[in-house]
């Protein structure tokens, strides 16, 4: 799969980066880091390592459209059909405090459709990738979603809403709702690889209140093309810039989305 021209520039973007920042992670006492918004934090390590895959892509691609975390959209005055969704560092808040569990999320569009995606956890060394029709893989080993189709058995990932403090309440009911109907409930720091987990299997679903388009848009194409199904709270594939989500194999996906309707919490 990995003879892909884009994906392989995905791909050497993300090693590249990771690389970067394995070698930072010592120097961690000495960056300084600012709240962009309530807690949420952004520091020099997350710009460089955006400049690092900018560079990588634009190299290759001088006229295709990069939409970054941390620096916005880059169009180059270019109207190319193509473009790059990026999280330099997904799961910043743990690469601050020195926790493994980061990663750095790549998709790349064409004409606003996801065609490839890169989901690489340095620390770890695990590379998840995707190309559309192919198939998704972790380490060049293919992947699938889970089975299992009671949700007693299943094990759910979850984030809480940590933007916007006024929908913690409401998520806490969710919350409590799911844990006396599932087998446990799982907060890693990192949504990116949430989905990543959900594309391979370790976890049944996931469901996230208020993420953005870089959080996701790599996660979504792997856990399609390993065989699960992605919505919104209502069930659609409608994505504004916040994004409420539902992801899950095909059995789980349903009954997950319906346990979170029956609660009648407003989330907006």
């Amino acid at each position: 799969m990995n003879n892909e021209p884009l994906l392989n520039i995905g791909i050497k973007a993300a090693r590249k980066a990771g690389n970067f920042l394995i070698r930072s992670i010592d120097k961690l006492k000495n960056i300084k880091v600012l709240e962009k918004s309530t807690n949420d934090f952004v520091s020099i390590i997350d710009q460089e390592t955006e400049k690092i895959i900018k560079d990588v892509v634009l190299n290759a691609y001088p006229e295709h459209v990069f939409l970054g975390e941390e620096f916005g959209i880059s169009t180059n005055n270019s109207k190319s059909e193509f473009k790059w969704i990026v999280d330099p560092i997904d799961g910043t808040t743990n690469f601050l405090h020195g926790i493994s569990h980061f990663c750095i999320s790549i998709a790349v569009t064409k004409n606003d459709k996801t065609v490839a995606s890169i989901i690489y956890n340095p620390y770890d060394n695990l590379l998840f990738t995707s190309y559309s029709g192919k198939g998704s893989y972790c380490n060049d080993r293919r992947i699938r979603v889970s089975t299992r189709q009671n949700l007693m058995n299943c094990l759910i990932g979850t984030g809480l809403p940590f933007r916007e403090n006024d929908k913690i309440d409401a998520y806490l009911e969710t919350t409590k709702f799911l844990m006396l109907n599932t087998s446990g409930l799982r907060r890693s720091g990192s949504a990116a690889l949430d989905l990543a987990d959900v594309a391979r299997g370790i976890i049944d679903g996931a469901w996230y209140y208020g993420l953005k388009i870089w959080d996701v848009a790599a996660g979504f194409h792997l856990i399609q093309e390993a065989g699960g199904i992605i919505s919104n709270f209502e069930g659609d594939n409608n994505f504004d810039q916040e994004c409420n989500i539902v992801v899950g194999n095909p059995y789980i996906h349903a009954k997950l989305l319906s346990c979170i309707n029956s609660q009648k919490i407003q989330y907006q």
